[in-house]
């Protein structure tokens, strides 16, 4: 197997380098679409351009369900150079004339794609006031996934996108190997509590996987600033507090997690009211006997001015742990040398 990513297989170069000029010259020459790779021209007009995030939505969800690839969408307009041969993309690039920023883009993927994905990357590249978008789309691990709104599963087949058979669907379902759990956070208030700055939010976990459920469920939380209220001095708790009550620690906290269960833990951050106006970051993951450790973190702006859900100026959600290190305040060297006695290394 290539240890180039699908992107190098195809441009030449990882996802995060491609520049436009890159993608205008590959399509100096005729290409035809794979299994792995999908070219979709943009069309103008309102309709067509909510027809086109449509089939967006159901190529990535096919590349999921299959091997994954690549999709490029801006590319140009696909034409047969005989009678019932296949398309084949050459010459000029289509201008996506919607711009969407990069937490747009992917509320519009993971919102809209159940259960979400994990791992898919995507660029927008410009030229002057010309726009392409790439997806990099890699193979789940947590497959069949359907396009919420029609709750229709896709695969690849022949270098199209189909609707997936029962048989298939069923076959992705049970080559699941690990129950994909996910923690998300919901804010619910920041208000002033002399003295201090109050934020109430809910973490919500939820199992996505359908023929399997998970047990003994941890919640970890860790805040950039501020101390994790809720702590009962000299009784027995399942809440463990670390670094100075920045680091929230709920341990087997649920004992079953069915499929599409939501469970939801009430946390309390309390800061100083000097930290009005300044930036917040919150991360929480959730991990359990057999599933991977997954995390979602979230940047907010504590102005109490705002509403609750305005709180939030970017997040990361659901991303598998082990793919971002650091963000938990206690890394595994810490938790080590806490254990161990010794000063922390500066």
């Amino acid at each position: 197997m290539s240890d180039q990513t699908i992107t190098e297989q195809i441009l030449g170069k990882r996802i995060e380098n491609v520049e436009y000029a890159d993608v205008l010259e590959y399509f100096n020459t005729p290409r035809k679409e794979s299994d792995r790779r999908e070219f979709k021209a943009f069309v103008d007009g309102t309709k067509a351009e909510k027809d086109q995030r449509t089939t967006l939505l159901r190529s990535i969800c096919a590349f999921l369900n299959s091997e994954g690839g690549l999709l490029l969408w801006g590319t140009p307009i696909g034409k047969a150079p005989a009678p019932g041969q296949e398309d084949e993309f050459q010459g000029d690039l289509t201008h996506v004339i919607n711009e969407y920023g990069e937490d747009q883009l992917s509320s519009i993927v993971y919102d809209n794609i159940s259960p979400p994905p994990q791992g898919l990357k995507h660029r927008k590249l410009e030229d002057g006031e010309r726009r392409l978008y790439l997806f990099e789309v890699p193979r789940s691990s947590y497959s069949p996934h359907q396009v919420s709104g029609t709750g229709t599963y896709y695969f690849r087949f022949n270098a199209t996108t189909r609707p997936a058979p029962h048989h298939l669907v069923e076959a992705l379902m049970r080559r699941v190997t690990f129950p994909n759990i996910g923690a998300y956070l919901k804010i619910t208030a920041l208000q002033t509590a002399n003295p201090d700055l109050q934020l109430l939010a809910e973490v919500l976990v939820i199992n996505h996987s359908p023929l399997q459920n998970e047990r003994d469920v941890t919640i970890y939380l860790s805040t950039s600033q501020g101390q994790f209220g809720g702590q009962t001095f000299g009784a027995v708790s399942n809440r463990k507090y670390l670094n100075g009550n920045a680091e929230l620690r709920l341990e087997n906290q649920i004992a079953t997690l069915h499929y599409g269960v939501i469970h939801s833990e009430v946390v309390e951050i309390r800061m100083p009211i000097s930290a009005k106006g300044s930036t917040l970051v919150i991360v929480v993951s959730v991990g359990g006997r057999y599933s991977p450790v997954k995390g979602s973190s979230y940047t907010l702006t504590l102005d109490t001015n705002l509403g609750a859900k305005d709180l939030i100026t970017s997040m990361a959600e659901n991303y598998e742990f082990h793919e971002t290190l650091g963000d938990m305040k206690s890394s595994s060297s810490e938790v080590l040398r806490s254990a161990l006695g010794r000063p922390p290394q500066t």
